[in-house]
């Protein structure tokens, strides 16, 4: 609203692509930079996390169900909501080449990652059920923002996952290019890299096109 945008399809495309210009930018200009800046999102979706634990709920339930009879959803929605939640695991595999230790890295960070975002997600679902009606958190999608806090910082979470996992894909995807090229089946081209580590700006101008595409 600030931007004078109604949420139409033009304005998605056009955020979409702001967006995606800024990303890319910061992972051409440094990996290790886009890696940082990793952290300070990661501190944001705490404080997220902590102002909705130390939030009041508006609507608490009448009678707790965590198991409730009727109103199932189906597996394929709950995948289409639970999938794009848990696709950064896949980051430090996408990164390998960058590890210095990848043979113990990957399983232990992806473990790990995969542990800590299960904790996360069923706590958060059980102290939701447990402090909210049933029936609103059916129908009211932001009753987090709601009961929270600090209701910025629940904004600030929202964005800094999403810009999360933008970032990890514009950082893992351009190596899966390059290391697809450098095995012969990916055009040659997007095996280039430059510098010392060997960056696939190429390829990360190749996977920019193909994003761009998708938003367009």
């Amino acid at each position: 609203s600030l931007l004078g945008l109604d949420g139409g399809i033009s304005d998605i495309r056009i955020t979409g692509t702001v967006t995606l210009v800024m990303v890319t930018a910061l992972t051409i200009f440094s990996a290790s930079v886009a890696i940082n800046v990793q952290y300070f999102i990661m501190a944001a979706i705490v404080l997220s996390v902590g102002s909705l634990l130390l939030g009041n709920s508006p609507e608490p339930p009448s009678s707790i169900q965590l198991w409730p009879e009727g109103n199932t959803t189906s597996m394929a929605i709950v995948f289409a909501i639970f999938f794009p939640a848990v696709t950064g695991f896949t980051a430090g595999v996408a990164m390998s080449g960058d590890l210095k230790n990848p043979r113990r890295d990957i399983p232990l960070g992806t473990l790990a990652a995969v542990g800590t975002g299960l904790v996360v997600y069923i706590s958060l679902a059980v102290f939701l059920g447990l402090t909210v009606d049933a029936a609103v958190l059916r129908s009211d999608f932001n009753i987090w923002e709601q009961m929270a806090l600090m209701p910025q910082l629940v904004l600030a979470g929202v964005w800094g996952a999403t810009l999360s996992s933008a970032i990890g894909s514009m950082l893992g995807a351009p190596r899966i290019l390059q290391a697809l090229a450098l095995d012969g089946i990916g055009p040659r081209l997007l095996a280039t890299g430059s510098g010392d580590v060997n960056e696939p700006r190429i390829a990360t101008v190749a996977t920019f096109m193909i994003a761009e595409c998708g938003i367009l």
